[in-house]
């Protein structure tokens, strides 16, 4: 700390205003995803000025320095700051999402900044809901991802036209309520990993089986597609629906 400063000399403090947060919710942990994320992004029409984003301790991916925003940075960051923001200021940015250790698909995002705290996602003509809470991002696990002790699985390879159906989306029910999701790869590989549901009878858990409801969704269009956007990968329409039985402690592979 400095003191004793000449007479009329002051320190003036310098607010830097963050201009985009993100957080990763994996529902197979049920937490944040804090480790192994690469989070990047790139203006939407400039795709090589990319900015990687660093992670709080509390697992927010935030971005400093993103082209275009240098003055905003610099604002008060204050309500009036907020208040005063146009929609001219504002940028469109293409958020890349990969993941290291391989646990979660790669993915795509289209954002605008600045974002006032931590951004919510949000598509129009949203078919799906994954089950993540509000102002996370979710993410959807790998065929190749260990599956930890005491969690449901479903694998499925979904096919259309006897074509494999890339980023195609499968949902588990159980009644009205939506218990997990997958992501297909772009070989239609998919795998649903999720908490065994409540026992219908209360007994020992050991061959004990639910009747679970089984929805694949898909747009065609996805098949030429190399890495997916979020919103496309969430407003893919239903193509099927099925019934299956899932024994405890076994793996449920769909054919």
């Amino acid at each position: 700390m400095i003191s004793n400063l000449p007479p009329g000399l002051q320190f003036e403090p310098i607010t830097l205003v963050a201009p985009l947060g993100l957080r990763f919710w994996d529902a197979v942990s049920g937490a944040l995803m804090t480790t192994g994320l690469t989070v990047a992004a790139a203006p939407k029409n400039q795709p090589g000025q990319t900015v990687m984003a660093t992670v709080s301790s509390s697992g927010i991916y935030g971005f400093a320095h993103l082209p275009g925003m240098r003055e905003l940075e610099h604002g008060a960051g204050d309500k009036g700051y907020w208040d005063s923001l146009t929609d001219a200021q504002r940028r469109s940015f293409v958020i890349t999402v990969d993941d290291s250790e391989g646990r979660v698909h790669s993915f795509t995002l289209s954002v605008t900044a600045p974002q006032h705290g931590v951004y919510v996602h949000s598509c129009a003509g949203t078919t799906l809901i994954p089950t993540a809470p509000t102002g996370v991002i979710p993410l959807f696990s790998t065929p190749a991802r260990p599956v930890p002790s005491g969690m449901a699985v479903i694998r499925t390879e979904v096919k259309e036209n006897n074509q494999p159906a890339a980023w195609a989306v499968v949902e588990v029910r159980q009644g009205p309520i939506i218990v997990g999701h997958g992501l297909a790869d772009d070989h239609g590989r998919a795998v649903v990993i999720f908490p065994y549901p409540v026992p219908p009878i209360r007994t020992t858990l050991l061959g004990q089986t639910w009747q679970l409801d089984l929805r694949t969704y898909h747009a065609p269009a996805l098949n030429a597609v190399g890495l997916p956007n979020l919103c496309d990968i969430l407003q893919q329409p239903q193509v099927d629906q099925r019934t299956v039985t899932v024994t405890y402690g076994r793996e449920f592979v769909v054919k």
